[in-house]
């Protein structure tokens, strides 16, 4: 699914914010040459001090079982590697809890082997999981504690990312790098408390 209404927002606010992270799913599709991103590439240009993790994601997933064959997408792809202030992250659904292991890893298997492409630098830098069960739960704890050893098993240096969209559970948070509690809007996220109720790092 493909959202750009999502990405012209963003990038009006980067004018006002210095040396912060932005996490950005980037769920537009490049078409020819990748030239749907060039917004994208010349924001990350003018703001080198902003880290910039990208989320990749070609259908709800990486919707192949073999390497990478878009033309577009690779284009897009090592043009967003080719920036130092860039990581790129795979999207992963994990269907809050009801998704079978074997298709989330599966899924994670096809993006390592990106950075097996031999013509253009496609690698990843991580994987984003989305719809990730908030159930205060041994057995869901485990589980993603277990998608997240495979990912970093998968790729070198990988950045983990949870997608609750909702406050999660304090023992997630050992087993991601970065959680996303809200998905609505800063009003909204003010309203709620939400910063005073995430746990200390």
């Amino acid at each position: 699914m493909y959202i750009p209404t999502l990405i012209t927002p963003l990038l009006l606010l980067l004018p006002l914010a210095s040396a912060i992270d932005i996490l950005l799913p980037l769920y537009l599709y490049p078409s020819d040459a990748a030239t749907a991103w060039s917004p994208i590439f010349q924001t990350i240009a003018t703001h080198p001090t902003t880290t910039f993790q990208i989320v990749i994601n070609p259908n709800s997933g990486p919707g192949t079982p073999s390497l990478l064959t878009d033309p577009n997408l690779i284009t897009g792809i090592s043009k967003l590697n080719a920036y130092p202030n860039v990581r790129t992250l795979g999207y992963v659904l994990t269907g809050y809890g009801h998704r079978a292991n074997a298709a989330v890893t599966a899924d994670v298997d096809i993006y390592a082997q990106w950075s097996a492409y031999p013509d253009a630098d496609i690698h990843l830098d991580g994987i984003y999981f989305d719809e990730v069960s908030n159930d205060k739960s041994q057995a869901n704890y485990d589980r993603m504690a277990f998608f997240s050893r495979h990912a970093r098993a998968s790729i070198r240096g990988a950045t983990v990312v949870f997608n609750p969209g909702y406050r999660a559970p304090e023992p997630l948070f050992a087993s991601c790098d970065l959680m996303v509690e809200f998905e609505h809007p800063l009003a909204d996220y003010e309203a709620e408390g939400v910063l005073a109720q995430i746990p200390p790092a």
